[in-house]
């Protein structure tokens, strides 16, 4: 278009199809950018069979779209992989996400997978997602492009090579190396072919299924059958309590309804069954009292609750209920061995999760966005590994009966391939997570080792001797500093200046109302100064004042790691600091006790429980405090059996 305008003799740009000469010019400067990349792109060979995923254009991702009639469930996503020569370890690893509706945008993250073979020879990789129903259903009247737009938001899978999760990145690096090479970022990953599986049903889904239709496929589908069923069906969901016949009766009638309209049998039951999950029985747990101000025991149905609730986060399974039903749940030993039963099934994992990410507020991950030019290998696959890292931990922890000093300083960390190569230990294949020995003097082993903890511990830019010294009163040292006072004045007299942290907080230590709590925070941050904001050990600290993207001044500072423990131990480094705090499990286990108390019992840990926690730790303490010594003094407590 634009040869033809020029060779046209004055014609306007709009008789082209283009609004002006402004954009005619635009737009051959975008041509001129872009070609040089597509054509390298397209003159290997093997992107004649595949496709090569690509730092910014041609080719940022590939997306496998799953149709919209498929129904919400579970699917499998396969693809076969290969690297490129040019591959380097940090550009050997693939995303897997839902996709937005462009080619660069974010993807909401699944997986994270390392390809380790040749293009050559090439690798299948697979993942699950769980896909939602579509939230715009699909009308006859809506032409092919809306409905294409809506499949983009919400069914399509998004390959892609590992990178920060902003366009803003891989924009941004695509356009330095087309000003460097004039052709772009050579590609690391081909992809011979996509597909996918599913629905899946899980080998639980079935289980729940034979359960619901319990006489088989060849029952008689009649309205009886439909009452037997959702009779059924609402016990298991009220965790017992027997079902009104008057409840009954309204559900048989809204299934009737439903068949009446011509639905099937199977059909007519989901809106019967889905009342009875929005009922108040089911989504909470009911333990009326016996008066105003009074105590009573639970009863065995109670006790199944809490107990299935705690370590599961789920109602009871057949043989707590029966158990339960029975008596038999009360009694002392009975009530061990399904702790055991309970912590030993993978649902356990809800537990191990749910007060993992309560008690260390790991919500706190996900607060800032990590400078990528800073970070550029801390990526949201690397945050979510992270803080995987620390459930599969605490798994490994109650798993093997071993001491909570292990999460203090241990000689092992709990890693997938994606963290190995984060913390440069080699030799870990596959993203599942296993227990890996830490190799001699690596700074890893613990909670003062973990890239999550330590990643807490910062504002995405710097690193913070006081959130992390503080963390580390308030959850290891089981001694919280008090709140910040309200006055607490502002450092903004030292804007511009190239201050190392120590320095910066020994200004602020010169205000008297600071000074008195950072005398016991700072000193225990400063141990942890060797790690930088995203969790890796560093010999310098980098100060900078930056606009935008470049960097104006920059300055490196010694990092001086000494400091004391609350008591006054001082130490030289991070290693002689986390040997300090490994030495004071006992205190550790309190701090371990009373936010599992809270979780346990549905309720915050109060005054009134100082005696509840003492029991536990003295029970826990004659078996070198186990996590799963801890739960089961907990569970055998009176304040467990008790409303």
């Amino acid at each position: 278009a634009y040869k033809q305008w020029k060779a046209s003799n004055g014609k306007p740009p709009s008789d082209f199809g283009i609004v002006d000469e402004g954009e005619m010019k635009f737009r051959l400067s975008v041509w001129e950018r872009n070609t040089p990349p597509m054509i390298d792109y397209l003159t290997r060979p093997e992107s004649r069979s595949g496709a090569f995923l690509t730092v910014g254009e041609p080719n940022p991702q590939v997306g496998l779209a799953i149709p919209d009639e498929m129904p919400p469930g579970t699917y499998r996503i396969r693809a076969r992989m290969g690297l490129t020569p040019e591959a380097t370890p940090s550009r050997s690893f693939l995303e897997i996400g839902v996709r937005g509706k462009s080619l660069n945008d974010a993807i909401s993250l699944i997986a994270c997978r390392k390809i380790s073979a040749p293009l050559s020879e090439g690798e299948v990789i697979e993942a699950e997602v769980v896909l939602p129903k579509l939230t715009v259903p699909l009308k006859e009247d809506i032409g092919p492009e809306t409905k294409k737009v809506i499949l983009l938001g919400e069914r399509v899978i998004g390959f892609r090579e590992r990178q920060h999760n902003t366009p803003q990145v891989s924009s941004g690096m695509y356009a330095k190396a087309i000003d460097e090479t004039g052709f772009g970022i050579q590609p690391a990953l081909w992809v011979d072919w996509v597909e996918w599986e599913g629905p899946i049903r899980s080998q639980r889904q079935m289980e729940l299924a034979k359960e619901l239709f319990f006489k088989g496929p060849d029952a008689i589908r009649d309205e009886a059958y439909a009452r037997e069923i959702l009779e059924r069906f609402a016990r298991r969901a009220f965790r017992g309590k027997e079902v009104r016949s008057t409840y009954l009766d309204k559900l048989v009638g809204h299934f009737r309804d439903r068949q009446n309209q011509g639905e099937s049998f199977e059909q007519a039951l989901m809106e019967p069954l889905s009342i009875v999950l929005a009922s108040p029985s089911f989504l909470y747990l009911s333990e009326p009292s016996s008066g105003k101000d009074r105590r009573r025991p639970v009863d065995g149905r109670e006790l199944a609750d809490r107990l299935s609730y705690f370590l599961w986060s789920a109602p009871p399974d057949e043989e707590l209920s029966r158990l339960a039903s029975s008596g038999e749940l009360g009694k002392k030993e009975v009530l061990a061995a399904q702790v055991e039963r309970l912590l030993a099934s993978p649902r356990s994992w809800e537990f191990v999760s749910g007060f993992g990410y309560q008690w260390l507020h790991l919500e706190r991950l996900g607060f800032f966005q990590f400078n990528y030019r800073l970070f550029p290998e801390f990526d949201e696959s690397v945050r979510q590994a992270a803080k995987e890292e620390v459930f599969h931990t605490l798994q490994t922890i109650l798993a093997e009966g071993l001491p909570l000093g292990a999460l203090l300083k241990s000689d092992f960390v709990v890693i997938n391939d994606l963290l190995a190569h984060y913390y440069g230990i080699p030799g870990v294949h596959g993203s599942h997570f296993r227990k890996v020995q830490v190799p001699e003097g690596l700074p890893r082993g613990g909670f003062l080792g973990m890239a999550a903890i330590l990643a807490m511990g910062s504002d995405g830019e710097r690193s913070s001797p006081v959130e992390r010294g503080a963390w580390v009163l308030r959850t290891l040292l089981h001694k919280p500093p008090p709140p910040a006072p309200a006055n607490v004045p502002q450092l903004s007299r030292h804007a511009g200046k190239l201050l190392s942290a120590r320095d910066l907080l020994a200004a602020h230590m010169e205000e008297a109302q600071c000074a008195q709590c950072h005398r016991k925070i700072d000193p225990i941050g400063f141990g942890l100064e060797h790690f930088n904001a995203a969790g890796l050990w560093r010999e310098k600290e980098l100060t900078e004042i930056a606009a935008g993207n470049r960097v104006k001044k920059a300055q490196e500072h010694e990092i001086d790691a000494s400091g004391s423990l609350p008591d006054g131990t001082a130490f030289r480094n991070f290693f002689e600091m986390r040997d300090g705090v490994a030495a004071r499990q006992d205190a550790f286990a309190k701090g371990v006790i009373e936010p599992l108390i809270s979780y346990a019992l549905g309720r915050p840990f109060g005054f009134s429980d100082a005696e509840l926690a003492e029991e536990i730790y003295e029970k826990a303490k004659a078996k070198n405090f186990s996590l799963r010594a801890i739960v089961h003094a907990l569970v055998e407590s009176k304040d467990f059996h008790t409303k």
